[in-house]
Parts: C-alpha cells; structure tokens; sequence
C-alpha cells in the first residue's frame, strides 16, 4: 500500500506556515514596505522628472502642451516598472522597504525570485486599484505573480 502525501487544498496565499517555518510579513509590514519603496520612487522620479521638464522647455520650448502631459505619464508607468523590477530583481525579493523590515518576496514554492516574477509583480502594480487589494490580506501582485512576502531571521 503506498502512502500519500498530503497536498494542502488551499490555495499558498491562505496557508500560514511554510516549510521553512517562515510566516507571512504582516499588514503593518508590508504597509511600511509600500510606505518606504513609494517614498524613494517618488524622490528619485521627482529629480527625473525636473530633468525633462528642464530638457523638454530647452528643446521645444515649454511644457504647455498636452502632448507632454502623454510623454510624462508614460515614462512614469515606464519607470515605476523598472523601478520596481530593478529593486526585486537585482537583490533576489528585497526591495529598500524590504530590507529595513526584514521581509523578502519569494515564490510561492519558497524559491528566490526570478527577473520574470520581478517583472510580472511590478507589471501587475500598474492595475488600478491594485494597492486597495492589500486589504483583503494578499495584494493581486501576489496572486497574479504566484509570488508572497515573508519575514526573514537573518
């Protein structure tokens, strides 16, 4: 007689506990991960932003058209992508909020996160009313990206 092993029919975002022993980051954690990351994309998009308006009035003449108003929205969906991309990518899951919270994305069978799962995370932000779904425990860009935030010991 073979032994079975048991398959939790729960979907990973509404277990609690992991193989690792690891739980899920907090609400309050992840309210000061979104708090931080936002801070420093929107200094760093602030300075961007100067920039072109500095080199778009050099060049055309003034930001009074409406075709700018296209442009700057675009680059700024553009850049929050890679903003976000970039800081989970590069350091495997931990983004500067992250860090000081001591949390990490990984993949919802615990492995590291890859550039994609970087990428689809960061893609599915851009949804409006994405940041809303956080109250109802597991944002959509966990869902959407079978990714999750946990608390790290290290």
């Amino acid at each position: 007689m073979q032994q079975k092993e048991f398959v939790s029919e729960q979907p990973v975002y509404q277990q609690n506990r992991f193989s690792t022993g690891a739980g899920y980051a907090s609400q309050t954690q992840r309210f000061f991960n979104y708090l931080i990351d936002s801070l420093i994309f929107y200094g760093v998009m602030y300075g961007t932003t100067t920039i072109l308006l500095i080199v778009f009035y050099l060049t055309v003449g003034g930001p009074g058209e409406s075709s700018f108003q296209i442009v700057l929205i675009l680059v700024s969906y553009i850049f929050y992508i890679l903003f976000y991309t970039f800081c989970e990518g590069a350091s495997r899951g931990k983004s500067v909020g992250k860090l000081i919270t001591r949390t990490k994305v990984v993949r919802e069978d615990e492995s590291e996160i890859t550039w994609k799962d970087a990428f689809t995370r960061s893609l599915c932000r851009i949804v409006p009313f994405e940041p809303f779904s956080a109250f109802g425990g597991f944002p959509w860009h966990d869902q959407w990206s079978h990714t999750k935030v946990i608390c790290i010991n290290k």
